[in-house]
Order: C-alpha cells, then sequence, then structure tokens
C-alpha cells in the first residue's frame, strides 16, 4: 500500500473572531493539537513563531505564543521542553528588553 504524507502550513493556525470577520485571532488549543497529533513540527513552529514575532510584535501575537509554550510545557504529558521553543523564547526576551511587551 503507498502512503502518502501531506505537508501542512507551518504558519499558526487562525479562526475568524464572529465579533469582527476582519479580526484574526490565534487559536491555542487548536495549534496545542496540531502539535500533539504531529501535524506540525515544534521546531517549525518555533521558527515560524519567532519569525512572526520579530517581524511585528503585536500583543495578540505575544499572548498567543506565551499560551502555547504555555500549554506545551504544563500539559500532561508536556508536548515540548522549553528549549524546542528556544528561538519563540528569544525574541520574546528581546521584546521585553526593547520595552515593546504587552501588559498581559
Amino acid at each position: 500500500m503507498l502512503m502518502t504524507r501531506f505537508v501542512l502550513p507551518v504558519a499558526p493556525p487562525i479562526s475568524v473572531s464572529n465579533n469582527d470577520p476582519g479580526q484574526r485571532k490565534l487559536n491555542v488549543p487548536v495549534t496545542a493539537t496540531l502539535l500533539r497529533r504531529g501535524l506540525i513540527s515544534i521546531t517549525q513552529q518555533d521558527q515560524q513563531l519567532a519569525k512572526f514575532l520579530f517581524a511585528d510584535p503585536k500583543p495578540t501575537l505575544q499572548n498567543f505564543a506565551t499560551g502555547l509554550i504555555r500549554e506545551c510545557l504544563t500539559c500532561d504529558p508536556p508536548l515540548a521542553s522549553q528549549s524546542q521553543f528556544s528561538f519563540t523564547i528569544e525574541v520574546l526576551s528581546q521584546i521585553m528588553q526593547t520595552g515593546k511587551e504587552n501588559d498581559e
């Protein structure tokens, strides 16, 4: 039997908010599920998330990044170690040092 492997985009999954159709909302539970199922790689997710944060450190993206890391580290069993999000954590640290972090 021939098995085909599909390649999914690495960008964080989004959903459209019902309150504002133009507003994109990043979804931690959906992303965590995709990571858990192996449909997206933690390494690629970390790299892409760091790249997006570096380019445009929006508060919603910062919240998504911290929420995703928190979920991946604290779920049972953990989906990832802190070192697997090294790029994202580094960019978040840089954002804090420049004073562009959000209040949450």
